[in-house]
């Protein structure tokens, strides 16, 4: 749940009974207010409990493809429907084998 700040001392008064009060602070943040950043992978241990677990990370590099290189790679010239094996056969080609 994403508060509004303003709504925070509203939220945590234990003396706050009032439900119809309560249900109104239950609306979906504005989706307009948030951001999106990659952070650190400290966020994944729960005993890193401080302001660098929220800091903006570089992202890493990401392979663009599960296969960058090799008998199935547009890199070497092969095409996707006729791969070619490390014997230099295609796949139809070893099934007349």
């Amino acid at each position: 749940m994403i508060l509004d700040p303003d709504a925070y001392d509203l939220w945590l008064d234990p003396g706050m009974k009032d439900v119809a009060v309560a249900s109104e602070l239950l609306k979906p943040f504005h989706a307009r207010l948030m951001r999106c950043y990659p952070v650190s992978t400290r966020l994944n241990n729960a005993t890193n409990d401080d302001q660098e677990c929220c800091a903006p990370v570089e992202p890493p590099q990401i392979q663009s493809r599960l296969f960058a290189h090799g008998p199935f790679s547009t890199s070497t010239g092969v095409n996707s429907r006729n791969p070619v094996d490390r014997w230099g056969k295609t796949v139809s080609q070893l099934a007349e084998f």
